[in-house]
């Protein structure tokens, strides 16, 4: 896990300062260096807290593709990995016991584009009473696993649970989600608009649909600073 943390962080007038948390996940191919080197995160954050759009944050970015096998993010049953208890249950607890980071679902949100935008959803849909939103940048909403790993059947039990589309249409989670798809992008436009056209509340979505943008990191970059306002001005723990 790689964590970035705000100036404020380190300033001995606010040692007693509990911070929000943005748990961020890269795309694949990719690692948690992605962040920093192609994407400069923590800088872009830091310069929408400069402008006063949102408020000082920890970055946690965490490794889901260890010996770069595409985990999806998930549970994938006996034999193999419980990525998602790993990501969307030990780390805020880590996090809470180890960082002056704040308890509450409404200062804990994630990030993610391309595979990380589904991870992203899904740690905050499957898990709203620890976060609150989730920005997914050209994400989708059901699993897409690589040939050489295939945890779990479509139609089982598990496959079920991943299911987020079903979920938003049947079990609506309370957590509010910023997606951005173009209708050009075939990863992320077939699941992305069937979840549109189903949500209801307590889900709540500010879609960024474009045309003919396609699947490519300079549209998420560049958007990222958008997302950042958005969490700040929509979620109480990031609000300025």
């Amino acid at each position: 896990v790689t964590i970035w943390f705000p100036q404020a962080y380190t300033d001995p007038a606010q040692a007693q300062r509990r911070f929000p948390v943005i748990e961020a996940f890269h795309g694949i191919p990719g690692s948690t260096r992605s962040y920093s080197h192609s994407v400069g995160l923590g800088h872009l954050l830091a310069a929408q807290s400069a402008a006063g759009r949102i408020g000082p944050a920890v970055l946690v970015i965490p490794e889901y593709t260890p010996a770069q096998q595409d985990t999806e993010c998930v549970n994938g049953g006996p034999g193999h990995l419980a990525m998602e208890d790993w990501l969307a249950t030990e780390i805020p607890s880590w996090a809470q016991h180890h960082l002056r980071a704040r308890p509450a679902r409404d200062a804990w949100a994630t990030i993610g584009y391309s595979a990380g935008g589904w991870c992203a959803a899904m740690t905050a849909m499957l898990h709203p009473q620890t976060y609150g939103a989730a920005i997914v940048l050209s994400g989708y909403f059901t699993p897409i696993f690589a040939r050489t790993y295939r945890p779990f059947a479509p139609g089982s039990a598990l496959w079920n649970r991943y299911d987020l589309v079903g979920l938003a249409k049947n079990r609506p989670p309370k957590v509010a989600l910023w997606i951005q798809t173009s209708r050009a992008d075939p990863l992320s436009y077939q699941t992305t608009s069937a979840l549109l056209a189903d949500v209801r509340r307590p889900l709540s979505v500010t879609a960024y649909v474009l045309t003919g943008t396609g699947h490519r990191m300079s549209v998420w970059v560049n958007l990222m600073p958008r997302t950042f306002a958005w969490l700040g001005s929509t979620i109480p723990g990031f609000m300025p």
